[in-house]
């Protein structure tokens, strides 16, 4: 909020009767905004400048290995659109930083055990337990940023605000459309019939979402894990098939464990982030993009390249 002088003058007209306390407000007004400005703009020399950080959210990057030109260029363009909010590196114990990190030596680092960054059962463990959740406790929400990710716009704190639980790119399958209701059916009351794997890869389409590019609530996240049957975790910790990932269970299993955990419907989540048959998606949307993407590279690179300023070029 910033006053101008015609309206300080007319506010000191308007109240001259109480001219001391709105002297007071005026020059607390002014001064904040002339101290913050100075301060975050640097404009008096030798003042460092500050950044007052969003308490609303941290920027997760988990990292295991040496950037190639690419990822360099994914993480800048994350640092770039999401000004104001902290960024953290999740990586093991025993990693060491080289020269592909020189762009991010102001960002932290969180390290977790070696085991853990090893393979996807690692990482899927990393993502299903409190102790990773905890260490981001000052946080409301998280965003998990895998090296294989963009980011479009600056839209961080508008997806903050919607104040879902999770959210991530669809697993969109256009052709499964008709049939999401009976998937849904057949995971509440198949399991007699099919294998779970069977029940969650139908299951899985259509529905919120991939988390390699997510954001996820912290103490919805902690709760749900706090309160799931160790059976249930120890399949996903232990299960060998893809359809056990950690963001399949954040998707289909922690709102039947949490009934409030709130996820949002392909129809929305398309605008945060897509993946899978992004082309469609994107005439759904005016051909407008999304917060992001993820898995650029894996799928629909002839469309992603028209959008993403690759340093390596793809192959077809």
């Amino acid at each position: 909020m910033a006053l101008s002088i015609l309206q300080l003058v007319r506010l000191l007209w308007l109240y001259q009767n109480h001219i001391v306390p709105v002297y007071l407000i005026c020059l607390s007004l002014f001064s904040y905004n002339a101290i913050r400005g100075i301060f975050r703009l640097g404009l008096y020399k030798g003042v460092k400048t500050i950044e007052i950080m969003n308490k609303d959210c941290v920027v997760v990057f988990p990292v295991y290995r040496t950037l190639d030109e690419d990822e360099i260029m994914v993480l800048n363009q994350a640092v770039k659109m999401t000004p104001g909010f902290d960024k953290i590196f999740v990586t093991s114990q025993s990693f060491q930083f080289d020269t592909s990190f020189d762009d991010f030596k102001g960002i932290k680092t969180e390290r977790f055990d070696d085991r853990l960054f090893l393979n996807i059962q690692g990482y899927n463990e990393l993502m299903l337990t409190t102790e990773f959740y905890k260490r981001f406790a000052d946080f409301k929400y998280i965003l998990i940023h895998q090296t294989d990710a963009y980011l479009f716009k600056d839209e961080l704190q508008y997806w903050c605000d919607k104040d879902y639980d999770y959210i991530g790119a669809p697993w969109y399958a256009p052709r499964k459309l008709r049939k999401f209701n009976l998937y849904k059916f057949l995971y509440k009351y198949g399991k007699f019939f099919y294998s779970k794997e069977t029940l969650l890869r139908r299951r899985h389409f259509n529905i919120v979402g991939n988390g390699g590019l997510s954001l996820r609530k912290v103490d919805s996240f902690i709760g749900v894990l706090e309160r799931a049957e160790p059976k249930l975790l120890d399949l996903y910790l232990n299960g060998k098939s893809n359809f056990y990932n950690e963001d399949i269970f954040w998707s289909i299993e922690a709102p039947e464990v949490i009934k409030g955990f709130v996820i949002p419907k392909w129809e929305e989540a398309i605008y945060f982030s897509l993946e899978n048959h992004p082309l469609q998606p994107y005439y759904l949307m005016k051909k407008t993009l999304p917060f992001g993407c993820h898995a650029f590279k894996s799928d629909s690179l002839d469309f992603w390249c028209r959008f993403i300023p690759f340093k390596i070029w793809p192959e077809f």
